[in-house]
């Protein structure tokens, strides 16, 4: 967005309209607002102080988007909370990003096995989902939490995660399927079963990590 117009917005429609097409602008959303939909290519997104807050729907995000001082939570049940496919030069930073983690149907018992058609882990799809030809990727300063599928990346680019807290997720954190990753300097703790999944010919940095109260960390004999 740098270069292009400012726009302050306060409503789903307005943020919408900001964020279509791929003019270069800067979006300052300044309040909550219920909303799904696309941010187009060339956007800068910032969140006003700590206001600026996104629930209810999937945030599809664009090449060249920037993302900061963000909240997005709560998507849509068998949705992703924020999806990038095929794009490039995204980087989300200082965002706090979250879904739904426990038991979600209310029947007493945290289901986990698969269940599309009520049951807890497949209420909900991934936390962040990376796919296609996705690449130049960073998310850094970020909190990102509560959901049974934190990230998939099943994407051919490269990734960089840095000082990011992860927590409350059952795995997928992350699910690196393809492609090159740095992950450095992130904090994962309270995570029920795998952290950092490293497979199908996937080559990762992992450095300077901290794990606590996680279950393990894998990579393919690649």
């Amino acid at each position: 967005g740098s270069g292009g117009e400012t726009v302050r917005v306060s409503s789903g429609s307005e943020f919408g309209d900001a964020c279509s097409g791929s003019e270069r602008r800067i979006v300052v959303l300044m309040n909550s607002i219920n909303w799904g939909g696309t941010i187009g290519p060339n956007k800068t997104v910032i969140g006003y102080e700590d206001q600026g807050e996104i629930t209810g729907g999937t945030v599809r995000i664009g090449d060249n988007v920037i993302l900061r001082n963000l909240t997005i939570r709560h998507g849509k049940k068998g949705k992703d909370l924020v999806n990038i496919n095929g794009s490039q030069d995204i980087w989300i930073d200082h965002c706090e990003i979250y879904n739904y983690f426990g038991d979600l149907n209310g029947d007493g018992v945290i289901d986990t096995e698969g269940d599309i058609s009520g049951g807890d882990i497949d209420m909900y799809d991934g936390i962040i989902d990376i796919t296609g030809s996705s690449g130049d990727i960073t998310i850094s300063w970020s909190i990102i939490h509560d959901g049974f599928k934190a990230m998939l990346k099943s994407a051919g680019g490269d990734i960089t995660f840095h000082h990011n807290e992860f927590y409350n997720a059952w795995e997928r954190v992350p699910s690196h399927n393809g492609g090159e990753g740095h992950l450095f300097n992130n904090y994962f703790h309270d995570i029920t079963q795998y952290c950092i999944n490293v497979r199908k010919g996937a080559v990762a940095r992992i450095e300077g990590n901290v794990f606590e109260r996680v279950g393990n960390g894998t990579m393919d004999e690649r």
